[in-house]
């Protein structure tokens, strides 16, 4: 299952105050990180690490409104650690945030990730972390920043490009391997429940 913040299967089933509720401080805190780059007076005079700096700082502005919707889920609503862990990690929402039916319809989606992911576990580790890490994510973060810099009229020349590609393969990798490993948790969860 995919963590919540990153989990738009789950907020097109939830209702909407429960959507509002949960995106409220999470949308503010990216407007805030988004909003950074905007202030800087001469944005095309900026180091091209900085500005790479600068996107991974809109996205760490975001992860700390979850990290706050979980801080106030905790400690303001007094849940329990695992229903916290359950909510915000494994997107396992209490049944009455769904809309009617919606969640019969969440529960197949989430059976047919779990036979893709029970699909994509077959290739191995190494392969998923290289492929879906390493190229599918640090490449699109590569090319996204390379263009960006490239529109605010940044020099890229031969040398900084390949230290950026290969900087974003193994960032890209270690997201992958992320990835893996909490997909297996999950899965084995999963399996366990059959």
């Amino acid at each position: 299952m995919i963590v919540l913040p990153f989990n738009q299967a789950i907020f097109k089933a939830l209702k909407s105050q429960y959507k509002i509720v949960l995106g409220i401080i999470p949308s503010a805190f990216l407007g805030v990180g988004a909003s950074i780059p905007v202030m800087i007076d001469n944005i095309r005079d900026i180091n091209a690490t900085i500005f790479s700096l600068l996107a991974l700082l809109i996205l760490l502005f975001y992860m700390a409104g979850w990290l706050l919707n979980s801080v106030i889920a905790r400690w303001c609503f007094r849940w329990s650690n695992k229903k916290v862990t359950d909510v915000f990690i494994r997107s396992l929402v209490p049944d009455k945030w769904f809309k009617n039916g919606a969640m019969e319809d969440y529960n197949k989606y989430i059976t047919q990730e779990m036979g893709r992911w029970g699909d994509a576990r077959k290739g191995g580790l190494i392969a998923f972390a290289f492929v879906v890490g390493g190229l599918r994510i640090g490449g699109t973060a590569y090319v996204t920043l390379a263009a960006c810099l490239y529109y605010f009229g940044h020099h890229l020349d031969l040398f900084y490009l390949i230290i950026q590609a290969l900087l974003w393969l193994v960032i890209g990798t270690f997201c992958g391997l992320f990835v893996w490993f909490f997909n297996e948790m999950e899965y084995k969860v999963f399996k366990k429940t059959l």
